[in-house]
C-alpha cells in the first residue's frame, strides 16, 4: 500500500508520520521523507518561496525515483508529487519558476498521482517557527488554496485529517482500516 501524507508547511504532517512510525500498525511499513530539506541540505538549495528551477526539479527527479525504489512496498510517504506541483506552480505564477521546469513538474504529476492508494490532507494549523518554516500566513494561504484548487481540478481523492494529534491519527487508522 502506498500512503501519502500532504498539505502546507506546518499543518501536522510531520507529527502525524511519527505517530504512524511509533504505532505497531505501520509494522512493516516504510517512511519516506520529505525531499526539500534533505535536498536543501546535501546540495545547498534554495526553498520555500525562494525556490528556483533546479530545486524543483531536483525535488521532481526525487519524486521519479522514490516511485521506481518503493513500486511494490508498504510504504508511506511524507509529501509526495501533488505538493510538488502545487509549490511549482505557486513558483511559477510569482515568476521564480520557467515555463519548462512547471511543464516538466506537471508531467511528473500527472505520471504519478494515480499511484498513491491513499492521500492524506493535513489541514493547515497556527504556525510554530522551526528555523526554516516559512512563517508568512499570505504564503501558505495561498499554497492551501492551490492545493484545494488541484484536488478539485483534477478530482483527487484525499482524506482530510483535522483536530488534535489523537483524532488525525485515528481518522488515519480508520480510513486505513488497520
Amino acid at each position: 500500500m502506498r500512503i501519502a501524507f500532504t498539505g502546507p508547511q506546518g499543518s501536522g504532517k510531520s507529527t502525524i508520520l511519527q505517530q504512524c512510525k511509533e504505532s505497531n500498525l505501520f509494522e512493516g511499513y516504510e517512511f519516506v521523507p520529505s525531499a526539500t530539506r534533505m535536498l536543501r541540505d546535501k546540495y545547498n538549495l534554495k526553498i520555500n518561496q525562494e525556490s528556483n528551477d533546479t530545486t524543483q526539479i531536483y525535488i521532481a527527479d526525487w519524486y521519479k525515483d522514490q516511485h521506481m525504489n518503493h513500486h511494490y512496498n508498504n510504504v508511506v510517504y511524507d509529501r509526495c508529487v501533488l505538493d510538488g506541483c502545487v509549490y511549482t506552480d505557486y513558483l511559477f505564477n510569482h515568476g521564480k519558476v520557467t515555463q519548462k521546469t512547471f511543464d516538466y513538474i506537471f508531467k511528473v504529476f500527472e505520471s504519478y498521482i494515480d499511484d498513491y492508494d491513499v492521500i492524506f490532507y493535513t489541514m493547515p494549523l497556527p504556525l510554530v517557527a522551526d528555523g526554516t518554516r516559512c512563517m508568512d500566513e499570505q504564503y501558505l494561504k495561498d499554497i492551501h488554496d492551490t492545493f484545494q484548487k488541484y484536488i478539485k481540478q483534477y478530482n483527487i481523492n484525499v482524506k482530510y485529517l483535522e483536530g488534535n494529534k489523537k483524532e488525525r491519527f485515528n481518522t488515519v487508522v480508520n480510513q486505513l482500516k488497520i
